[in-house]
């Protein structure tokens, strides 16, 4: 994996920054922003629904992961 022969950012290392900066540095809402601006929207969700951040957010990202069902649920539970 790594950084393609023409410079351009896997996914992987999208994610492997992600894990970086989440589990290594403490930075969750930073990895958070990382995945949603490289839209990975459901890794996104799952980590911030993980590290209970806040409830707006994880709606949002499972809208934009275009799993309704889940950003429905994580509204009704923060009502």
């Amino acid at each position: 994996q790594g950084s393609g022969e023409n410079g351009r950012i896997t996914k992987g290392d999208v994610e492997k920054a992600a894990f970086v900066l989440a589990d290594l540095l403490g930075d969750v809402a930073g990895a958070v922003a990382l995945l949603e601006q490289h839209r990975r929207f459901a890794l996104a969700a799952r980590l911030a629904e993980g590290h209970q951040l806040a409830p707006g957010l994880i709606v949002r990202l499972w809208w934009l992961a275009d799993d309704r069902a889940r950003a429905v649920a994580a509204a009704r539970r923060h009502q």
